[in-house]
């Protein structure tokens, strides 16, 4: 029988000579010893528990309380050793013998003895384990707890980082539609104003050549008629050199109509591009869209400072739905960035120009300044528009964010780090196609843009 004391117990040990009372409650026992909390089990100190031999409870000088208890346990005999934890009592070690008296033998009481030590290492044992467990509970509710403030705070990071993308794709959007609007309506009314005067020049201008053809005819009969004019008219026809003009003024004409037809097709040009805004996917030759872009881009091409090769290759592409004006845009910021890295003086090391044989679509052998555009259809199914140039070309580091949003490597001032982004946004999102780039320093660079194509056209 072993009891267990603490002081919320409804039964009581107490010892006689100090009266220091310790609740008791007992463990595995009838719950008829509950009724005799009244009673004492009297130890020598209860400071210091000794083990208490009881051979005969009528001859132990044991209270009649304590005697009717044993009694109603039916105990003659007994043995009570203690149970410690420390210097602490924990509880008690009762052996009974209820047939009789009994003789206690050394043995037996060193064998209570020692298994009062044992169940006191034990308690102990079984303390500590339970506050292990408790400590290790605890530590896992903190882990727990930790790790789910991780996986909050995580969430949180990314929640904000998804506010901050759309944020900068809300930005971006906004900073495009207004710049493509007011450049469509710019470009539109440039078309508009350039387009009277050019239609004024070309409706008079078979009109100028026919007159001045007259004139000619005039100028050629008369000297026929009379060779000999007066001295006055000698002089005039020798100042101005008549044989010559007679020679370079249809020349003359005929130039000016060339440039008005090229003005016209610059005219269409401008017109084609302004349609930026357009909601409405249409079916676009690629190819037009593409001399369209290039005709306005002459200027940077055909320059002093420039005086850049292109080289085009068109496939036989069928008409593709998409957004005109927002593809002719994805085509101009590609070829102005194949522009400005043709301009920035950077030159290819010659120890990278043969390595990078076999890794582009376009020769490594040119060393004039050049741009090549071809197109082609796919296995997929889609267009592919290849636009690529010998410049230096992209560190890796930098390809790896040239679609961000504002990024750029370019002076301040020369660049907002927007086109690239812009050009992504309209391949990727708002035509379901690819945007891929490949370079690297001293290999040129190579844009694919890729248009699904579904035929419709």
């Amino acid at each position: 029988m072993i009891s267990h004391l603490h002081q919320s117990s409804t039964g009581r040990l107490f010892d006689a000579n100090t009266s220091d009372k310790v609740a008791l409650e007992t463990l595995y026992l009838d719950e008829r010893i509950l009724g005799a909390a009244s009673c004492g089990i009297i130890l020598s100190d209860a400071s210091k528990p000794d083990i208490r031999v009881i051979d005969d409870i009528y001859n132990a000088n044991l209270t009649p309380c304590h005697i009717e208890l044993l009694e109603t346990l039916q105990v003659r005999a007994n043995v009570v050793a203690p149970i410690l934890q420390g210097k602490k009592l924990w509880g008690l070690l009762v052996v009974q013998q209820c047939s009789g008296v009994r003789q206690w033998q050394q043995p037996e009481i060193e064998c209570v003895r020692k298994l009062s030590i044992q169940l006191s290492v034990a308690i102990q044992q079984a303390a500590l384990f339970e506050q292990v467990a408790d400590e290790l509970k605890e530590r896992k509710a903190a882990e727990s707890a930790l790790r789910e403030s991780e996986t909050n705070l995580k969430e949180k990071a990314t929640q904000l980082e998804q506010t901050l993308r759309e944020l900068k794709q809300t930005q971006l959007q906004l900073v495009q539609s207004e710049k493509m609007s007011s450049l469509g309506q710019l470009v539109a009314g440039v078309a508009h104003e350039i387009n009277n005067p050019i239609t004024f020049i070309s409706g008079n201008i078979a009109y100028a050549n026919q007159y001045a053809q007259d004139l000619l005819k005039l100028i050629k009969l008369y000297g026929k008629h009379y060779p000999k004019p007066v001295s006055e008219i000698e002089t005039l026809i020798e100042e101005i050199d008549i044989n010559f003009l007679q020679k370079d003024f249809p020349k003359l004409l005929s130039s000016m109509k060339v440039g008005v037809t090229r003005l016209q097709a610059l005219v269409g040009s401008l017109k084609n591009f302004s349609r930026l805004d357009e909601a409405e996917r249409k079916c676009m030759d690629v190819e037009q869209g593409m001399e369209n872009t290039l005709l306005i881009l002459q200027h940077r091409l055909k320059s002093e400072s420039s005086n850049i090769q292109v080289v085009k290759e068109y496939g036989k592409l069928p008409p593709v739905e998409c957004y005109p004006g927002q593809l002719n845009q994805v085509f101009m910021n590609l070829l102005n960035n194949a522009i400005d890295a043709l301009n920035s003086g950077d030159k290819q090391p010659e120890n990278t120009k043969d390595s990078a044989s076999g890794e582009f679509s376009f020769p490594d052998d040119v060393s004039t300044p050049t741009i090549w555009i071809w197109t082609e259809l796919s296995e997929r199914n889609s267009v592919l528009i290849h636009i690529a140039d010998n410049g230096y070309g992209i560190h890796e580091e930098v390809k790896e964010r040239i679609f961000d949003p504002f990024f750029t490597t370019k002076p301040v001032g020369k660049g907002t780090g927007l086109g690239l982004s812009i050009s992504y946004q309209i391949v990727v999102e708002k035509h379901g196609g690819q945007l891929h780039c490949f370079s690297a320093p001293g290999c040129g660079t190579e844009f694919v843009v890729e248009i699904p194509f579904n035929g419709e056209c």
